[in-house]
């Protein structure tokens, strides 16, 4: 799929709803650049990833949790 896009003047880029929709995007994606391409890719939401990342039995929730959005954090900090 391809579609010619308009970028706006503050360099925002409108990615169509179908799109959207298709690769699952919502309001956070990894965007890098190859050569001369802008690679937009899907990042999983991070509050599912926490969900499915507290290990079961675990004692301390709390720091657990922190520990893992401290990552996440981290990982989009990188990506910026």
């Amino acid at each position: 799929m391809e579609v010619i896009v308009r970028i706006d003047a503050k360099g925002c880029i409108m990615i169509p709803s179908d799109i959207r929709k298709k690769l699952g995007i919502d309001n956070i994606v990894r965007l890098r650049v190859e050569e001369d391409k802008i690679i937009v890719e899907r990042i999983k939401d991070p509050i599912e990833f926490l969900e499915l990342s507290v290990v079961s039995g675990t004692n301390d929730v709390e720091m657990e949790i922190g520990m893992l959005r401290k990552a996440i954090d981290e990982e989009i900090e990188g990506g910026i």
